[in-house]
């Protein structure tokens, strides 16, 4: 086991700050309990203002129309994923290729989560044709999350949609207004467990070859994060939504005598790639995508490494990732699309460079850089089409190699059902002088270069798309470990060694 050690880290969860305290590699999470429980409330309430005259169904399907009572939300979701989702030039090359490898058998696999509304309405049936499609029939909008009525399954999007005009949420006691009915819903409740039910009904893809493809709500579900308690509960909103200060001048769609809402920009790993959509909005704030992922990110691993130095230079060393806030795998959804990497550089005691892998600059292709380390360690999923092939095309997958790292599911260690969430490589090498530092660094990109090179080869991208991806490095994952600094203790494979403390 670990040598005794105490990480603090900070993270919101509806509004307030909690701890998480790791012991001997035991994770406390600790979430706020809710002032009122969602548990015991009605799955939805009768209507409020259900008389309202205000905004009629077509209004209400068109997101401007909250803009001018909600700013702060529209602002938030129109610079967010969600409000792009069926404008990403990704999707929309993956959709058109394979529409066009199954001669239109695709369907509306696809464009069922993307632009669920134009499915509903029956503005498309396949998402070829979404470049002509109004702008409120885009993406996934206001009126389709906060209209959902029930969830009749967990993937490829099982939700039921009403179309009625009632404006669903997680207050119990919304002020009545002149522009929409509003109602409570369970499913809308960030306190609530049902509410990462909704999220993960459409983060959950099997493919039509029948492949659990995409698994973050099943990877949240065998997590710890998943707990029935809310007192050990974190649910999706708890970190992609989490309650902030309202500062809506009107209050409107505030609880009485609340003053929080949640966040709608829905940070995760992906990125908006038209600065049109609300950024210029959130950056009069001091806000943006990027700079929210970015917070996200530098939480989510934290890293330690253990080594002994050889005789006559290089050495032995042991590096342990641990993914400690996401309750999901990591990384996740689209993972074998993903990429993520560890720098591992090795210096002598004048700071010369002994030994690197993983030293991938801003334009070089991860997989490409691979065929030349052999150190590397890369996370990512791998699938396999029906002949054996690496491929990314979805709708001929037959087989998943999943090579991410899981989440913390129990507590103790002692329970049989424990899984260690500690991941190990070894790195062992020689070199002419000693090593006397070892830098680690984590760095994920949310798209492979060699999926976006592949689309732009088939003409289904523009190329200038290459230029718009970003490298991210996970802040809390950064080590350094020093041959003076270093404590000797026993590691978890059971060596004596040199290792670092946090």
């Amino acid at each position: 086991m670990w040598n005794l050690y105490i990480t603090k880290r900070f993270k919101q969860f509806n509004g307030l700050i909690t701890l998480v305290i790791y012991l001997c590699g035991i994770a406390h999470l600790l979430a706020c309990q809710d002032s009122t429980s969602a548990e015991t409330a009605p799955s939805e309430f009768t209507p409020l203002n259900s008389g309202a005259s205000g905004l009629s169904l077509e209004e209400i399907l068109d997101a401007k129309s909250c803009q001018s009572c909600h700013p702060e939300h529209y602002a938030e979701w129109r610079a967010s994923v969600h409000a792009y989702a069926s404008e990403d030039p990704v999707f929309q090359a993956l959709n058109r290729l394979g529409q066009l490898e199954t001669d239109g058998e695709l369907g509306d696999f696809c464009v069922q989560c993307h632009a669920p509304v134009a499915v509903a309405l029956k503005k498309t049936t396949d998402g070829l044709n979404l470049d002509s499609i109004p702008e409120q029939f885009q993406g996934i909008t206001c009126a389709y999350c906060h209209q959902i009525t029930d969830i009749q399954g967990s993937h490829n999007n099982p939700l039921i949609w009403s179309n009625d005009g009632i404006m669903r949420g997680g207050i119990k006691n919304a002020k009545g207004n002149g522009a929409h009915a509003s109602a409570y819903s369970k499913h809308l409740d960030g306190s609530s467990f049902d509410s990462s039910a909704l999220c993960g009904s459409c983060h959950d893809i099997v493919t039509p070859t029948n492949v659990h493809l995409e698994q973050t709500y099943l990877e949240w579900q065998s997590s710890f994060y998943s707990h029935p308690n809310r007192e050990q509960h974190a649910s999706c909103n708890d970190c992609h939504m989490p309650k902030r200060s309202n500062t809506e001048s009107s209050n409107i769609g505030t609880s009485n005598g609340s003053n929080t809402h949640h966040d709608h920009l829905m940070p995760a790993v992906d990125l908006v790639h038209n600065s049109e959509h609300g950024q210029a909005l959130l950056e009069l704030n001091g806000r943006s995508l990027k700079k929210a992922i970015q917070d996200e990110l530098n939480l989510s691993l934290l890293s330690e490494v253990c080594g002994e130095i050889g005789v006559n230079g290089g050495g032995e060393f042991e590096l342990y990732l641990e993914n400690v806030s996401a309750g999901h795998r990591f990384p996740s959804g689209a993972a074998l699309d993903r990429r993520v990497w560890v720098e591992f550089l090795a210096f002598d005691h004048a700071g010369e460079l002994v030994f690197e892998s993983g030293q991938i600059t801003p334009e070089q292709a991860v997989d490409e850089y691979a065929k030349t380390d052999s150190f590397l360690w890369l996370l990512k999923d791998e699938a396999f089409n029906q002949q054996g092939s690496k491929s990314h095309r979805f709708w001929e997958i037959e087989s998943v190699t999943r090579n991410t790292l899981p989440p913390s599911t129990l507590l103790s260690p002692l329970d049989p059902n424990y899984e260690e969430a500690h991941v190990m490589k070894r790195y062992r090498f020689a070199s002419e002088r000693p090593v006397y530092e070892v830098q680690i660094r984590v760095f994920i990109r949310a798209i492979a270069y060699e999926l976006l090179q592949e689309l732009i080869d088939l003409d289904l991208l523009s190329a200038d798309f290459m230029n718009k991806q970003e490298t991210f490095e996970i802040e809390f994952a950064y080590q350094i470990w020093r041959a003076d600094e270093a404590i000797m203790r026993r590691s978890l494979s059971g060596k004596s060694l040199l290792c670092t403390t946090l």
